[in-house]
């Protein structure tokens, strides 16, 4: 398979990842309503945030096989070691806490919330298993099993809440706990499924028997990268915490639907990477360097050709889907569209720091000016704007980081920026060839109606 047709097949299953959580995402809008629409966004939030620390070592595995050519079996086990470690002490610390955790802590804290906080500690090892899975087959290039794997989990939720919709139907007030409880068991069903997938499609076992020195590099790995991948995911969910222990559950709610449907965006650039990051990570660092900014530009074409096209159809649909409750969250997105977009470019050279380069300290400090960004234009603008503060810190935050980071690219590289943003002249005889090719196919099905 050609990587053109690599990138399409990925962006087939993105789309289709996206469209199966954007439905899931209009019905619980309709049945929770902006308030348990908030609970379970909290819920997630969590999982985003200990998700990174735990799958931080599993992003050896596409790296040790690829770059340092370790056995795979042993960069696998090696792995899970770390998985095991993490995600059982969290699974411990939830259960013991569970009294305390089911109780708001003696109602210091809203029961809600820290129920959400309780199920994402016991999901941990199911959870992050199906992380670890995914990798393996991202580092053995198997892309059409990683792409199947990858929509399992999304595909398993959407079934089983139908199931509560329309099945169960518990009392109003019971109505989050049962959403949460669906995509606790999604969980559970997918790594049971990956296990499946890794006992019957691979010929390696499920050990924690590693390799001394792999387990070392592992952990070295791990250790550079756990502060970027962590920063990583607190700049992306910072405002959704913000805006839920600031404004309330509702507020939040209503904004994380204008967010996620944003983040729509950034299915292209990951379908992208997901295909070249391998051959990213073993070119050399010129010839690395000359494939980064393609990208850049490539990227760059169709993200900004989706923003049109968000723009004129998604305020439309928004409505439609989430419902007249969710109608504030339209402006939000008009707003948040253009950060999360630079955002999806600044990815493709991060990307380029950490895999090519080895520099994730970098990429750790980029979060972190936009972290820093978007927590002191959230602390001035939303006690006066409210959730629209949030959004606007958001997009400041995204624009910062793309800044520095184009700046830092054409510092540690010697590219001139300004290539980045100007399509070179076989680029633009690319498109030329594809605009002719399209439209003559229009034409010929014209005349032939």
């Amino acid at each position: 398979m050609t990587p053109l047709m690599r990138i399409f097949w990925a962006l087939f299953y993105k789309f289709f990842l996206s469209g199966v959580s954007f439905v899931t995402g209009a019905i619980t809008a309709r049945y929770l309503g902006p308030t348990g629409r908030g609970y379970l966004t909290n819920t997630q939030t969590g999982l985003s945030y200990y998700s990174p620390v735990i799958g931080t070592f599993s992003e050896y595995i596409p790296y040790g096989i690829n770059k340092q050519k370790r056995d795979p079996q042993a960069v696998f086990a090696a792995s899970l070691q770390f998985y095991a470690v993490l995600s059982g002490l969290l699974f411990l610390i939830a259960l013991i806490g569970t009294k305390w955790f089911w109780n708001g802590f003696s109602g210091f804290f809203d029961p809600l919330a820290t129920r959400g906080a309780w199920v994402v500690g016991i999901m941990a090892p199911f959870a992050m298993f199906h992380v670890y899975v995914t990798r393996l087959m991202w580092g053995l290039n198997e892309l059409e099993w990683l792409n199947r794997l990858n929509t399992v989990q999304a595909v398993v939720f959407l079934i089983l809440l139908l199931s509560v919709v329309f099945g169960v139907q518990p009392v109003e007030a019971d109505q989050t706990l049962y959403v949460i409880g669906a995509w606790f068991f999604s969980y559970v069903l997918t790594s049971l499924f990956s296990l499946y997938i890794l006992q019957r499609k691979t010929e390696y076992r499920l050990t924690l028997r590693g390799d001394r020195e792999v387990r070392r590099e592992t952990m070295k790995f791990g250790l550079n990268l756990v502060g970027a991948n962590l920063l990583w995911i607190v700049n992306a969910r910072i405002d959704f915490t913000l805006v839920f222990w600031m404004l309330g559950a509702t507020e939040t709610g209503v904004y994380s639907t204008a967010i996620i449907t944003a983040e729509l965006l950034n299915l292209l650039s990951s379908s992208i990477l997901q295909v070249v990051l391998t051959r990213m990570s073993t070119l050399e660092e010129k010839d690395a360097t000359q494939l980064t900014a393609r990208i850049f530009r490539h990227t760059a074409v169709v993200v900004l050709a989706s923003v049109a096209f968000m723009y004129l159809l998604m305020p439309t649909v928004m409505e439609l889907a989430y419902g007249a409750k969710f109608k504030p969250s339209v402006p939000l997105f008009f707003v948040v569209v253009p950060g999360i977009a630079l955002y999806g470019l600044t990815s493709v050279l991060t990307t380029f720091f950490n895999n090519q380069l080895g520099r994730p300290r970098v990429t750790t400090l980029l979060q972190g000016v936009s972290i820093l960004t978007n927590i002191l234009v959230s602390v001035l603008l939303i006690p006066h704007l409210g959730m629209a503060g949030s959004a606007w810190a958001k997009t400041c935050a995204y624009g910062t980081m793309f800044l520095v980071t184009v700046w830092y690219f054409g510092r540690a590289t010697g590219y001139p920026v300004r290539k980045l943003f100007w399509l070179q002249a076989d680029e633009v005889a690319q498109y030329r060839s594809l605009v002719r090719k399209i439209r003559a196919k229009l034409t010929k099905k014209t005349a032939s109606e």
